[in-house]
């Protein structure tokens, strides 16, 4: 079945798409085996109108499940397609199709060729002050994408993998700290072997010292990643050393317990139900014993 959204009332915004009554008529319409090839043809034409209103000066780049859509002078597309099915790839070895069963179409990453274009198109679907100065979000409204602006660095391959973390897992309610364990395992994936994760002896003295002292309230329930001090630091550290035990220890029981996770509780419940433990116990497996 062959989908014009030129035929769908109220599809178009531009540069943003009325997701809500795209996404109507395709549940009305469009027989459910016939839905993933519908969404890529929307992706298509949502794109071709968005290229047309920045006056045809972006390429498309694309696997089955991944889209890029950046500046024609942008030299790096390829390049940063491939980082993204990398960081998807790492999540999804993680958790499975956990990882992707909230996706209706392809993953579309848009990559503005400034910093003007990037927030007009971004602005409406955000409270004021909620992107500030960002170099990249993942739009959850509607159809679950990403936007982000070119730089001249590979600075936007770390955002891009950053908030791939956050289209992957739209559809929970983790607390923080799990959260950045995966989006840290995300930003491995990005990076040659050599620098993916590594605990020397000093910064993990450093780590047990910190939470020894400071207790993890902060920590389980996310505060610690806003602090101004060493805190901040210690507790993306932190997050990342647990999510690898988590792999070590559980990965079969991993994805129900990512699944269950909420961050109403910091994810005690579903530790004990899914791991068999709580988290003083996670944490003191690598900070030893505690209060």
């Amino acid at each position: 079945m062959t989908v014009n959204l030129s035929e769908i009332p109220g599809a178009f915004h531009l540069p943003r798409m009325n997701w809500d009554a795209i996404r109507a008529w395709v549940d009305k319409h469009v027989p459910e085996p016939d839905r993933p090839q519908a969404w890529a043809d929307i992706v298509d034409q949502w794109l071709a109108v968005l290229n047309k209103a920045l006056g045809n000066q972006y390429q498309t780049v694309a696997t089955e499940s991944l889209v890029v859509f950046a500046p024609r002078d942008y030299e790096l597309a390829e390049s940063l397609l491939r980082h993204a099915e990398s960081g998807i790839a790492a999540i999804t070895d993680a958790l499975g199709a956990l990882a992707t069963e909230s996706q209706i179409g392809p993953l579309v990453i848009l990559l503005f060729a400034d910093d003007d274009t990037y927030t007009d198109y971004i602005w409406p679907f955000f409270r004021e002050g909620e992107y500030g100065a960002s170099a990249g979000v993942c739009v959850r409204q509607g159809y679950v994408h990403i936007a982000a602006h070119a730089t001249s660095d590979n600075s936007v391959q770390r955002t891009v993998l950053h908030e791939i973390k956050h289209a992957c897992l739209s559809h929970l309610t983790l607390p923080l700290w799990l959260e950045e364990g995966v989006t840290q395992l995300a930003a491995e994936a990005g990076i040659g072997t050599w620098a993916r994760f590594h605990l020397d002896a000093k910064t993990a003295s450093d780590i047990r010292r910190y939470w020894r002292e400071n207790g993890l309230g902060n920590f389980w329930w996310g505060r610690g990643f806003y602090l101004p001090d060493e805190g901040q630091l210690h507790s993306y550290r932190l997050s990342q050393v647990l999510f690898h035990l988590l792999i070590a220890d559980h990965r079969r029981q991993l994805p129900d317990f990512v699944r269950h996770a909420h961050r109403g509780d910091a994810g005690e419940s579903a530790a004990r139900e899914y791991l068999g433990r709580g988290l003083a116990d996670l944490a003191a497996q690598f900070l030893g014993e505690g209060p």
